[in-house]
């Protein structure tokens, strides 16, 4: 295999890799999404209740059960976006690998086609 086709490989890989990386990142997208509408519904639920038990030690229960339920929501959703983030950078880096990639598969090109060898791009 010469350097030509050898890139080329590369080339298709990275591509594959990037691929992967983007429909896991539209997933992530997805799942924060119907993250929120989870949290939106339970917050929901949480808002009657309470309005229902507006006294007494059941108020302050279902206060409490509110304020670990943000806790958790608030820690949840960092992860996802954190993970979000990470699969974009990693993204990014995968193009910018395949940028140089196809600019040494043209640097190689030129060099073919100066020694007045024929090459298929």
């Amino acid at each position: 295999m010469n350097k030509i086709e050898t890139l080329n490989h590369k080339i298709k890989e990275t591509e594959k890799q990037v691929d992967l990386l983007v429909k896991e990142k539209n997933n992530m997208t997805y799942l924060i999404d119907e993250y929120f509408e989870v949290t939106k519904s339970t917050e929901n639920l949480y808002e009657r209740i309470g309005n229902r038990y507006m006294n007494g030690e059941r108020k302050f229960s279902i206060v409490e059960n509110i304020n670990l339920f943000h806790s958790g929501q608030y820690t949840t959703l960092n992860q996802l976006k954190l993970k979000q983030d990470e699969l974009s950078r990693d993204i990014h880096a995968l193009e910018g690998r395949k940028e140089i990639l196809e600019t040494q598969k043209h640097h190689e090109f030129i060099k073919k086609i100066e020694k007045g060898e024929e090459y298929e791009y």
